[in-house]
């Protein structure tokens, strides 16, 4: 006799507020099959993916951070998401993971074609004046590079035998932030953009998924333990050094999916959005199977 319970579905999750010590300020939204976390630089909503309930479709999805209400942002085929957002807030870069990337202006109004073939490539960043894309390859040994809007072909950026993913570029354009396992472990790193060289480690003992604070002088990165970790930087002869480094908090499960925002921060580094995992609830349901005989050799 076995006696079991089945699980439905992908794990539930929810964007939460924390504040510096880790104390739960929010949430947005009702609990659903979210991906990724997209903050609006004017901090008025959220973008974010959403598997849709009874199908397979992907959607980019709006959260009203005042009101928490949501509502279907694009939609296109199986699967529309990796939302960036512009640095006024008044468009959002969409990919439907084939050959098209697209910026809908929330206003309304036409959306802005990206003309550059993009298949197989995962935006992560955009650049201030919405002329270049930072992505990454999803391949078995991930690499980074930049394109165009204008159709300009793509151009590698960070480029090795190791795995680079989660480019983040600084408010102001001017650094790139990524992680790295050429250390034979995910570390945070910090180059010049576009032009590369002399290349900063700002994680001290593992780090993944770089989030830069609104003025650009701190980086925060999540630590192999689930810990948040904050490290203010300062410029060197060399262009930049980590001037301290200190844990904040450590938040509960999140959902982390390749090159989507794993968390937000606020433009004064006091907040942050992450898509939490809502604790699964067991069903009330429990199948009884009687006379169960193994499966013959």
């Amino acid at each position: 006799m076995i006696a079991y319970w089945q699980r439905s579905g992908a794990e539930t999750t929810q964007p939460t507020w924390f504040d510096r010590s880790g104390r739960v300020l929010g949430t947005l939204g009702e609990p659903a099959e979210y991906f990724g976390v997209a903050l609006s630089p004017d901090e008025r909503n959220v973008a974010i993916e959403m598997h849709e309930p009874g199908g397979g479709r992907v959607s980019a999805w709006l959260i009203d951070t005042a009101t928490g209400t949501r509502s279907r942002f694009a939609s296109h085929g199986e699967w529309v998401g990796l939302p960036l957002w512009s640095a006024d807030s008044a468009r959002v870069l969409v990919t439907d993971f084939s050959e098209r990337l697209r910026g809908l202006p929330l206003g309304g109004g036409p959306a802005v074609e990206i003309p550059a073939g993009v298949g197989g490539k995962w935006p992560t960043a955009w650049t201030r004046d919405e002329k270049t894309i930072v992505f990454s390859e999803p391949s078995q040994v991930r690499d980074i590079g930049m394109l165009g809007t204008d159709g300009a072909p793509a151009q590698p950026l960070v480029q090795t035998p190791f795995s680079e993913l989660q480019g983040r570029l600084s408010p102001d354009d001017a650094w790139l932030a990524f992680q790295s396992d050429e250390s034979g472990r995910d570390e945070v790193y910090v180059q010049a953009f576009p032009g590369g060289g002399h290349k900063l480690r700002v994680s001290t003992s593992g780090g993944a998924s770089p989030v830069w604070r609104r003025d650009g002088g701190a980086l925060f990165h999540v630590a192999p333990n689930g810990d948040l970790v904050e490290s203010e930087l300062a410029a060197s002869a060399s262009g930049l050094r980590v001037r301290s480094s200190r844990v904040l908090f450590r938040p509960p499960p999140s959902r982390a999916t390749l090159d989507r925002q794993r968390f937000a921060v606020t433009a004064d580094g006091q907040r942050f959005l992450f898509n939490a995992i809502v604790p699964m609830k067991v069903p009330g349901v429990i199948t009884v199977v009687q006379g169960w005989q193994p499966p013959q050799p």
